[in-house]
């Protein structure tokens, strides 16, 4: 899942670069575009869409026409909601099967035995919170059956460095 995280960042950044390189290149030539050509083209488009969004309106506004464009755009409602639909049951369809594959059943992290859950809890039951802080129960670790030896030496060199400060 980091490996995923890692490629689409550095797509980011690669494209942003692209982006930002392509830029500095285009600004010096836009720049020697006069003015008044840049507000006749303005104008040009401006006058096209308005043509296109007319044309629309008035085929809109024929009542013969009204019925035919709901047609066109339930039409279109629909086969977008079929295809939403189609992932959706894509989605479930894959999720069914990695469940089935047992990739999440495979430390009891997923609906699998739970030995984990009552590992991670039977750890838990040795400690409290005071103040905000984790503390042992009875100011002494847990037996390295319920932490790894790496975490119990770390907890170890942490509460040697807090006695020594006190």
């Amino acid at each position: 899942m980091i490996i995923i995280d890692i490629v689409f960042v550095s797509l980011f950044f690669i494209g942003s670069f692209g982006l930002w390189y392509r830029i500095t290149q285009k600004i010096p030539e836009l720049v020697a575009i006069p003015d008044q050509v840049i507000v006749e083209r303005l104008h040009e488009d401006s006058a096209k869409v308005r043509l296109f969004i007319l044309h629309i309106k008035a085929f809109y506004k024929e009542t013969k026409y009204k019925e035919v464009f709901w047609k066109i755009a339930g039409k279109a409602l629909y086969k977008l909601h079929i295809a939403f639909l189609r992932i959706d049951n894509a989605i479930v369809r894959a999720l069914k099967r990695i469940k089935t594959a047992g990739i999440f059943n495979e430390n009891g992290n997923g609906n699998g035995s739970g030995e984990y859950w009552k590992q991670l809890q039977e750890g838990l039951a040795n400690f409290t919170v005071k103040d905000g802080h984790i503390r042992p129960v009875g100011g002494k670790l847990p037996q390295a059956t319920t932490i790894t030896p790496t975490a119990q030496q770390t907890l170890g060199g942490i509460h040697e460095v807090r006695k020594k400060r006190v």
